[in-house]
């Protein structure tokens, strides 16, 4: 529903990133294109998400370190 409020339309995309014409490619090829940009997302979004604590990570570590020196 929020999707047609905004006008937008859900795409299938090769995986050169075009749009697929629904009338001409088959039902099959559009779901599997679909199911690897989906889980392609996923590991995108999984890695970005693990990437971003381990950089949090080190900034605690380095800021605990620096901490410690200034106190001692």
């Amino acid at each position: 529903m929020g999707i047609k409020l905004l006008d937008l339309d859900m795409v299938v995309r090769d995986d050169q990133g075009n749009i697929m014409n629904p009338d001409v490619t088959s039902s099959i090829q559009l779901y599997y294109q679909h199911r690897l940009a989906t889980e392609r997302i996923k590991r995108e979004t999984v890695s970005h998400r693990s990437l971003s604590f381990a950089h949090y990570h080190y900034l605690f570590r380095l800021y605990a370190y620096v901490l410690i020196r200034v106190m001692s």
